[in-house]
């Protein structure tokens, strides 16, 4: 493949996920105090802390609020009452904070979205949409008379001023959702490099908007629902060339945000609190509450005491106070979502449960130039997803067999457990600790010449409990496994420049496209000599790292939103699938969870894997409501 197609799929495997430190995530129950669906995470917001550590007071005294359970512009309506660990600003196209995403879609609506996060994406400020039939241009009829929270109405030339600012706007910190991952059409110069004003966008009149791709992508619709695509009015910002604004970006971004969501903004005290309030005027189904409230609370166990003293009514709960035997689940649907209730809780309270399989897999990343395939291979034979899972992680996610998330898998999350459990060849939820020894033996090695590698990882109690398991098997298969504990600066530089033998990550998904995490297991992304490489496991050079290429390629290849294409893209994850359990590039752990603990006064919407959620449906028994 030329290098310039090389190049192109390394630019979209940067827009299509987050690579993490797993301390970052892989400890935490709960992330803000409603544990929300967020832009990028597909079911989660970023979590304050790993919850191993215990509260240093708990049985605090009722925390004071500075404001009232009530919308000031809402008479008796009540707010919902949340806890996020920060908010970095309002603008969609600047803030990169997950926990911001969940604050910033209550004000902002994009063209089209996934409601509750729940697939497929339906117009919201689009009336309807039309894609031509080669897959490329997507031509949107607006809805008539919406208004922004400044009573101007909503037109076709709002829409293309927003989307030009998220490319070429100085403020921009998603472009790369535009210009790669959704694959607009644009210009570039003599260097390959983008122009200024390019991107194919068009206001055709009023209320009709079109764009057109560089190439057909059946997930297009999702990457629109992104934050990143919400409208605002024409001109209000004076940072995109032709426009002087009527307030500053920064003005703009931390004191009068104006969108068309179903929430307007009301004050935001950095630190402290964030509020906004009920839009009566929303084009949409307008909210019974007042609005939501925030409170910035960033260590999880202070969370965790405010909602327990009733201050928020959905729960922050840290896994160090997360006890299985409370659980109790009465459903479980189609998506894999479980719901039930939790309790009874610290104050006697029993909690609505929701859990929800996130975007994300956790694994153990090798580099294959540093560890010899049979110590990879007995490194997945010796490990027990589900008893990780359960014995590590309090039975909180899900046993992951395939580096594709299951909610996501070609067939659901049926096919994707059949398939595993046909196939996968080194034990579906059983230890083989023979046949990693077998294994051993047959490359030559014995107790009197034993292999051995390291396995780096952050400062975290859960993983290096994991790790410590691990290694407690392998000593059995011939095998001295080193565990290296490093500050989060220094694993990230080995990661990046591959100077590793093996490393705990973790990878969320932004859209429900397999390929999001494919990629990293396509030889070409995977040379860590290569600025920017991801996860540098350095596969290639095997009959199963060419089967995976020439599969991922086929993938790519057949990106319409056809069942011949869907079919073609479904052959394609199980040859990649089980081409990386051949030669073990990476071995999965488990697929995280998030999970939502709400007070019974609040009725609040499932939510699904892909996209964030609004909270205009969101129901509140205001006299059950404690003050």
């Amino acid at each position: 493949m030329a290098d310039d197609a090389r190049q192109s799929r390394r630019q979209f495997l940067k827009g299509t996920g987050s690579i993490a430190a797993a301390a970052a995530i892989a400890g935490c129950s709960g992330g803000d105090g409603g544990s929300t669906p967020t832009e990028g995470g597909g079911g989660g917001s970023t979590p304050m802390e790993d919850g191993d550590g215990e509260s240093d007071d708990m049985t605090a005294e009722p925390t004071e609020t500075t404001s009232d359970s009530t919308a000031e512009s809402g008479g008796d309506a009540p707010m919902y009452r949340l806890v996020t660990a920060t908010m970095d600003n309002f603008d969609p196209i600047a803030s990169t904070s997950a926990d911001a995403s969940a604050i910033i879609e209550q004000v902002f609506d994009p063209l089209i979205d996934t409601i509750n996060a729940e697939l497929p994406a339906e117009p919201v400020l689009a009336e309807d949409y039309e894609i031509t039939n080669d897959g490329k241009t997507y031509t949107f009829q607006l809805k008539e008379g919406v208004q922004f929270h400044n009573g101007d109405e909503l037109t076709a030339q709002d829409v293309e001023y927003s989307w030009r600012r998220l490319s070429d706007s100085p403020n921009t910190r998603r472009s790369g959702y535009f210009l790669n991952s959704l694959g607009i059409d644009y210009e570039t110069d003599d260097n390959g490099e983008y122009v200024d004003g390019s991107v194919a966008v068009e206001a055709v009149d009023d209320y009709t908007f079109e764009m057109t791709l560089s190439r057909p992508y059946a997930w297009a619709a999702e990457i629109l629902g992104y934050k990143s695509f919400s409208v605002i009015p024409e001109g209000i910002v004076g940072d995109l060339e032709g426009y002087e604004g009527e307030m500053s970006q920064d003005e703009f971004a931390t004191e009068n945000p104006v969108g068309a969501g179903p929430f307007e903004f009301d004050h935001w005290e950095s630190g402290t609190e964030v509020e906004v309030h009920t839009f009566e005027d929303y084009h949409g189904e307008t909210a019974s509450i007042g609005g939501v409230h925030w409170q910035v609370i960033t260590d999880s166990n202070a969370a965790y005491n405010y909602s327990m003293n009733q201050n928020a009514d959905a729960i922050s709960m840290p896994t160090s106070q997360f006890d299985s035997s409370k659980v109790s689940i009465e459903e479980e649907d189609d998506l894999g979502r479980q719901i039930g209730t939790y309790g009874p809780l610290r104050n006697d309270e029993t909690a609505d449960y929701l859990v929800v399989p996130d975007l994300s897999t956790y694994f153990i990343g090798f580099n294959t130039d540093n560890v010899e395939k049979p110590a990879r291979q007995a490194t997945a034979h010796v490990i027990t997803q589900a008893g990780l899972n359960e014995n590590v992680y309090k039975g909180l996610h899900i046993p992951a067999f395939h580096v594709t998330p299951e909610p996501i898998y070609p067939g659901g999350v049926e096919a994707a457990e059949q398939h595993a459990r046909d196939n996968y060849p080194y034990g579906y939820n059983e230890p083989q600790i023979d046949a990693a020894r077998q294994v051993m033996e047959d490359a030559g090695y014995g107790e009197n010449n034993r292999y051995s590698f390291s396995i780096y990882t952050t400062d975290n109690s859960t993983q290096q409990q994991m790790l410590g398991r691990i290694r407690d098997k392998l000593a059995t298969a011939h095998i001295d496994l080193n565990i290296e504990v490093s500050p989060f600066s220094t694993w990230w530089a080995q990661q990046k420049e591959g100077d590793y033998d093996a490393m705990l990550f973790s990878w969320g998904m932004g859209w429900s496209d397999p390929a999001n995490i494919l990629a990293l297991n396509y030889p070409p992304n995977a040379d860590s000599s290569v600025e920017d490489t991801m996860v540098g496991t350095n596969w290639s050079d095997t009959e199963a790292a060419q089967q995976a290429m020439e599969a991922y390629e086929t993938y790519q290849n057949n990106a319409r939103a056809t069942e011949e294409a869907a079919q073609v893209r479904e052959e394609a994850v199980n040859t990649m699938e089980e081409a990386i359990w051949e030669d073990v590039p990476m071995t999965t752990l488990i697929y995280f969870t998030s999970r939502r603990y709400t007070y019974d006064w609040v009725d609040v919407p499932k939510y699904g894997t892909v996209g964030g959620q609004q909270y205009n449906q969101v129901e509140i028994d205001a006299d059950a409501q404690p003050d």
